[in-house]
């Protein structure tokens, strides 16, 4: 077989140097070009399907798709773009012309492309349809369902008559498209292992990125019902059926200036639900992610780009172009910013002190701005990213707690940080010289600052909600009742920060003892200097601003949540979330978010039947979403956010421990005042602004706070915990421990029931 394989690969590569021979030469409408495709895709349908696991058939489905797929698009497009230009920008004797210049030619060269690519998607169907029911997987059936690609479709493509080609009625042939015929395969081997399962889904998974690109294509250059011209997502409708002397006119004159001077948008609906199909086949593939991305730039949206390009590199098998991509995007928006960004934020200054409120929709396209700036100023490693980020947070703070910012954008803001942090530590692009590597070394800093941050906002406006009093008419012992609406926005991202965290505690440490006061001894001992070790600790290590703080406000949002929703109160988390779906392989979230067989990913085994062949059914199945009321799985996400707590609480690398059902947090800072009311509760002294002080904007809360009534001063101790169960050699990333501390700045946290506090 492996000779038959390599027989078939040299075939296929002296093919495929004919038909670039003849792409070169002829007419992309040349018979010749055709049948050496045909050709060439029949060897490459073979090794597929016949020789599927020969080392000669790796990369098949690429070669499937570049060479007899993608490389005709590549030249359609350019013929279309090239007689576009001359149409819209014709030679002086062409203007005076009353026909205009190779206009029939480009209608006929368009129409050609679309029919090229009708043909396409016709054959990418039946490619998958016939990849599922071939190599029996079965699982990817919903995805197919969900792109109406369903198997009456395979049926009827593979039903036989007498009379085609003489074949019998129950014979397999070869179709149109060029397939083995069935006799060829029928004895070909299901996938036995789980790496060859997985191979085979991931065919399917890029032949459904493959139709998604077809879809896109199709719709571009789609210049009907008032589209932009063909390739153009933006401008005037490319033809008018307005009036006999306009009917097919390209480029709008006067009259159709006049009557239909806005384009119909452009409905990428069908390329978009083939790419996200195809990413939850092949969650650690980041090609689909990229697609996504690219859907989103085409229609202005930076802010969701940004968020597919970071889920296309923070992947096991990261698609390189979109580092390259990312950072042109990025490039981009800080130029039009410094052009037009700043004028508009002077000018909403001006409004607020005006007494003139933005509209929610306002504040939320500001906000996304500039979080775009922000990211875009991290990538470039510049001084005014502190600056960008304390005012990203304080509007987080606000759009938050007055519930204007939309629930996937809460995640989405989350989500972007832990992307940045994991791009910039492990796709960092080449650099040399002490100054670059200290200024990576502070953009780092300000990432992980910035993430803590973003964090303390999601747990100090849950501390204040968890407060509020249940519905009046509420069921007693009902604890759904007890979730705010805006609470409720807030979990899902509150979750996964949470998960980040847990798996971060060592790394999140060794910057902790920098959030300490200069003047009085750190929470973690000095560890002894051995030879060669001064040198190295003279490297910038990472510095987490307001990091005692945020502990001081976990701990504080644990007991509050613990309180209201008792552990054994709570169902236990059975259900893929909707963030445990949408972050599927996203390598910052790896370790804890929710598989499809409710555990961890990497946790699932392949199964066997009976004869011996590899199937992909779990050993337990969980329930399906669908099947849980919204409030209970509300109540799930709770309980995984306490259990993640828990888990926090027992690392020997946090400051907590967990006492009964009580969170406590240890002294990690002398010198530090702290205020003890008279109901036990213990608050910090205020400190205003800082990237480690977000404002919580308190508007819909009138509760009146506490007083405080006496002072305390807490002891340090620098003992450490016992070490407890923990798997520090799998944090997301390690650094040098730092040698310098900070001096820390205590944000009053509003609420009435404080951390626990011990001493040591």
């Amino acid at each position: 077989m492996s000779d038959a394989a390599a027989q078939i690969a040299r075939e296929a590569k002296g093919l495929q140097q004919g038909l670039k021979e003849l792409l070169k030469n002829r007419d992309i409408s040349d018979r010749e070009i055709e049948i050496q495709r045909k050709n060439l895709r029949r060897q490459y349908l073979r090794l597929l399907f016949v020789h599927p696991y020969a080392r000669e058939s790796k990369e098949a489905e690429n070669h499937l798709w570049m060479q007899t797929s993608y490389a005709l698009i590549a030249i359609y497009k350019q013929r279309i773009a090239t007689l576009d230009r001359a149409i819209q920008h014709p030679p002086r004797q062409a203007q005076q012309s009353s026909h205009p210049p190779r206009t029939v030619e480009y209608r006929k060269l368009l129409q050609r492309f679309r029919q090229f690519l009708a043909e396409e998607e016709k054959f990418w169907t039946q490619l998958v349809l016939r990849l599922r029911r071939h190599f029996a997987l079965d699982d990817t059936q919903l995805a197919l369902t969900a792109l109406g690609i369903v198997a009456e479709d395979e049926q009827m493509s593979a039903s036989l008559t007498a009379a085609d080609g003489g074949v019998s009625a129950t014979s397999p042939r070869r179709n149109q498209f060029q397939f083995p015929p069935e006799l060829d395969s029928d004895n070909a081997i299901l996938p036995t292992t789980l790496s060859q399962r997985e191979n085979r889904v991931a065919i399917l998974s890029k032949a459904l990125v493959c139709l998604g690109d077809i879809a896109r294509y199709k719709e571009q250059y789609n210049e009907s019902g008032g589209r932009p011209r063909a390739g153009h997502e933006d401008g005037p409708p490319a033809a008018t059926s307005a009036g006999k002397n306009g009917r097919g006119r390209r480029g709008g004159g006067p009259g159709q200036a006049a009557h239909m001077a806005l384009p119909r948008l452009r409905n990428y609906d069908r390329a978009q639900l083939c790419y996200e199909q195809a990413r939850l086949l092949l969650p650690h593939d980041g090609n689909p992610s990229h697609q996504l991305a690219i859907l989103s730039s085409y229609q202005k949206d930076i802010f969701s780009s940004l968020v597919h390009y970071y889920r296309a590199l923070c992947v096991r098998q990261p698609y390189d172009t979109a580092s390259e991509n990312l950072g042109n995007v990025l490039n981009k928006a800080l130029e039009q910013y410094k052009q037009k960004g700043l004028q508009r934020e002077r000018e909403m200054k001006e409004d607020t002190v005006n007494g003139t409120a933005s509209t929610p929709r306002l504040r939320v396209e500001a906000f996304k701005e500039k979080v775009v700036i922000l990211h875009a100023q991290w990538c470039m490693n510049v001084d005014e990213a502190k600056a960008t980020g304390e005012r990203v947070i304080e509007d987080f703070a606000g759009l938050v707690a007055d519930r204007i910012l939309p629930i996937d954008m809460i995640s989405k803001v989350i989500v972007l940080v832990q992307g940045a942090l994991w791009k910039h530590r492990m796709v960092r692009r080449p650099g040399h010289g002490d100054k670059r590597h200290t200024r990576l070394h502070s953009t780092e800093s300000n990432i992980v600052s910035h993430l803590i941050a973003a964090h303390r906002v999601l747990l100090q406006n849950g501390s204040i909600e968890l407060l509020e009093s249940p519905p009046e008419d509420a069921v007693e012992h009902d604890l759904a009742q007890r979730i705010t609406a805006t609470f409720r926005r807030t979990l899902p991202a509150l979750r996964m920060a949470g998960k980040w965290l847990r798996a971060n505690t060592r790394y999140i440490s060794q910057g902790r003892k920098t959030g300490a006061s200069e003047d009085s001894p750190s929470m973690t001992p000095p560890k002894d200097t051995g030879k060669g070790k001064e040198k190295r600790s003279s490297a910038p290590a990472i510095v987490v601003d307001g990091i005692q703080e945020f502990w001081i406000e976990y701990t504080r949002f644990s007991n509050t949540l613990i309180q209201a929703f008792p552990t054994e109160k709570l169902p236990e988390l059975r259900v893929q979330l909707e963030e445990d779906v949408e972050m599927a392989g996203f390598l910052p979230l790896r370790k804890y978010m929710l598989g499809a067989d409710g555990k961890p990913p990497g946790s699932m085994k392949m199964n066997q039947d009976a004869a011996g062949t590899a199937n992909d059914a779990p050993q337990e199945r969980i329930s399906q979403r669908d099947q849980v009321h919204p409030n209970e799985e509300q109540l799930m996400r709770i309980s995984d956010i306490l259990t993640d707590t828990t888990a926090v609480a027992e690392d020997e690398n946090t400051p907590l421990t967990l006492e009964g059902i009580q969170f406590i947090m240890k002294i990690v800072d002398a010198g530090v005042p702290l205020e003890v009311r008279g109901n036990g509760d213990i608050a910090v002294t205020p400190h205003h602004s800082s990237i480690a002080n977000p404002t919580v904007s308190t508007a819909h809360n009138s509760r009146p706070q506490p007083q405080p009534q006496h002072q305390l001063q807490p002891q340090v101790s620098t003992g450490s915990r016992g070490k407890q169960a923990s798997e520090p050699d799998e944090d997301a990333y390690s650094v040098t421990t730092p040698t310098r501390k900070r001096k820390t700045r205590l944000f009053g946290i509003l609420g009435t029931l404080a951390p626990i506090l011990k001493h040591q």
